[in-house]
């Protein structure tokens, strides 16, 4: 599959890229010593280097046999080629080929199943599964959201705001990642959304949320030995990492989040086919089964919708599959780690001096997919579909919520207001899912005439429903600038207010008022008649069933529209169940007295 992806799709296309450019296949940013001292430092590792070195030749002579043609045979996809060229040459020819390294297990027992280390180990006998490290780009992200998963604080449809972040830097400085594109800038989106389309700005959110520290402790617990500078750009991918080591980490969560050793050699047997030695992969708890499940739902959306979907929609391979692309800086090299139920494969497509880059543009989903696709569709053919971890989310123990995806709590009436931001149900931990509801939303019908809270008087067509979004000094958003803020959420409102408390702070419209009661006034009088005719019915005897029972049903949705702060909706009720107390007193009243005997 390497071999043939390389060879007829992604090579091609290099060679046509690089076609008639100047110092191709370097990059253009690169001065000619640059190129230079790249070209010595590789002829300085060459086989022929060596020899001559180790034979006692000079410097000089040799510099000078590097530059003298000799026959030679070099590669390429359509067979060897014997050929005339100098040395040098020949380093440079080299240095047109992309390089690639394939790993992959079985998601149970750690067996793996393939090792490429490169496209041709005759002639580049470099390992790119162990010996590389590389930054691996977007394709760290999935620690970093593990680890929000994990807290319970979020849910995959939980929405953060999609504007910058920045941080103070030790040394004064202050570092801002920004985006590759400008897709939905500026406003709420879920963390589905953003870990499926690699949202830099959102990732920097949840690591500023938590720290350097903690997304490297959940790292090291899948598999990731590889040196993690605690520092916040480790968000964005910049680590470097061996393809191994992302492997068997990607590995955990197809596993229900028990890191499994890569298990190379499974058995030995003697010339008889007796089993002489059995090696059992060495397995570690590194989250939970709920947290593991959580995440394979987030990166469903990197091949459904997100910078994986190429899988899909091009190459249609419909099966239960979760990952992540990556694209490292400056596109020098590109990845693609992909989960099924069966098997998890990563791959790395790139240069083995980073300095050398792809054609701008490239990226994980668009280059590295497709030669996960190429082979995944031949090893997974006829096998049996089935989810990868297959198991009732209920008997992991998560629980479905509806929640306000701006506050992560459970949803009102407000939450549902708001157009922009409707309530979404998902799963959660069941011991972290929320359980008070959102003190965020507050819905308000304001009178344009004076921008003031309506009352029953205002004229329909100037009164309009507003859905205020509360940001206290305790919520993360509380921090962000108000160019920002009020991008992502029009309608929020700085405050150290309580619900209450800013409703009451909000103008009553007096345009239209006709001396009736103000919102706060009629919500405080029906509070009162509820509580006198609640007392009532619980000390009056020989209250007919039929008469008590229309006054709790009055009660009740009373009580229901209290809730809100809509004046239409509160005070006809009040006065429904202001009418018929009234109406039952004078009825009990005149019984008494005809009992009196008038």
């Amino acid at each position: 599959a390497v071999r043939k992806h390389m060879g007829e799709s992604l090579q091609p296309a290099f060679f046509k890229h690089w076609k008639g450019v100047k110092n191709a296949p370097f990059s253009r940013d690169l001065a000619d010593s640059d190129i230079k001292k790249i070209m010595e430092d590789a002829m300085k590792r060459s086989d022929r280097y060596g020899r001559m070195k180790r034979a006692g030749v000079s410097r000089d002579s040799i510099f000078k046999a590097f530059r003298t043609p000799v026959p030679m045979t070099v590669f390429s996809y359509r067979g060897e080629i014997d050929t005339i060229m100098t040395p040098w040459d020949s380093l440079r020819y080299s240095f047109f080929y992309l390089h690639a390294g394939l790993m992959s297990m079985e998601t149970t027992t750690g067996a793996v199943k393939a090792y490429v280390g490169g496209i041709d180990y005759k002639y580049f006998q470099y390992d790119h599964v162990k010996m590389s490290k590389r930054q691996v780009g977007s394709t760290f992200k999935p620690f970093l959201y593990t680890l929000a998963m994990q807290e319970g604080e979020f849910s995959p449809c939980t929405q953060v705001p999609n504007i910058p972040v920045a941080f103070d830097m030790p040394d004064g400085t202050i570092w801002s990642p920004e985006n590759s594109d400008d897709a939905r800038e500026g406003q709420m989106v879920t963390l589905k959304w953003a870990l499926a389309n690699s949202v830099n700005y959102i990732s920097a959110y949840l690591m500023k949320r938590y720290s350097p520290e903690a997304v490297i402790k959940i790292a090291r617990k899948m598999g990731i030995t590889a040196d993690i500078p605690a520092v916040p750009s480790i968000c964005l991918g910049t680590p470097e990492i061996s393809l191994y080591e992302m492997t068997r980490a990607f590995n955990t969560f197809a596993n229900k989040g028990v890191f499994v050793e890569p298990n190379i050699v499974q058995r030995i047997e003697d010339k008889n086919g007796n089993v002489v030695e059995r090696f059992v992969a060495k397995r570690e708890e590194a989250m939970n089964e709920e947290t593991a499940y959580l995440m394979l739902e987030l990166m469903k959306g990197v091949v459904t919708s997100g910078t994986g979907a190429r899988i899909r929609y091009r190459f249609g391979l419909n099966y239960p599959i979760a990952g992540k692309t990556g694209t490292n800086s400056d596109y020098a090299s590109v990845y693609f780690a992909g989960i099924t139920p069966y098997y998890v494969s990563t791959l790395w497509v790139g240069h083995d001096y980073p300095v050398n880059k792809l054609k701008k543009g490239s990226s994980g989903g668009d280059e590295a997919a497709p030669l996960w696709q190429a082979y995944m569709s031949k090893i997974l053919e006829g096998m049996e579909d089935k989810p990868i971890i297959d198991a009732d989310p209920t008997s992991l123990g998560l629980v479905k919520r509806t929640i306000c995806p701006v506050s992560g709590l459970l949803a009102t009436d407000a939450c549902k207001d708001d157009p922009d931001h409707k309530p979404v149900t998902d799963w959660f931990l069941a011991d972290k899912a929320p359980t008070e509801y959102c003190d965020m939303h507050v819905t308000v019908s304001i009178c344009s005439a004076e921008n003031a809270i309506a009352t029953q008087f205002c004229p329909p067509e100037l009164v309009q429903t507003i859905s205020y979004i509360l940001i206290r000094p305790d919520n993360p958003l509380y921090a962000f600038d108000d160019e920002y803020l009020l991008k992502a959420l029009p309608t929020a409102v700085r405050t150290e207010l309580s619900t209450e408390e800013f409703i009451a702070s909000l103008k009553t419209c007096t345009v239209h008022s006709d001396g009736s009661l103000s919102i706060f006034q009629l919500k405080t009088q029906s509070q009162d008649l509820i509580q006198q005719v609640s007392d009532y019915l619980g000390s009056a005897a020989n209250v007919p069933e039929d008469r008590k029972n229309q006054l709790k049903d009055d009660i009740a949705a009373l009580e229901v529209a209290l809730v809100g702060y809509q004046y239409s909706e509160i005070e006809p009720l009040y006065q429904a169940l202001k009418t018929d107390f009234t109406t039952l007193q004078s009825d009990m009243a005149a019984q008494t007295q005809q009992n009196n005997g008038g």
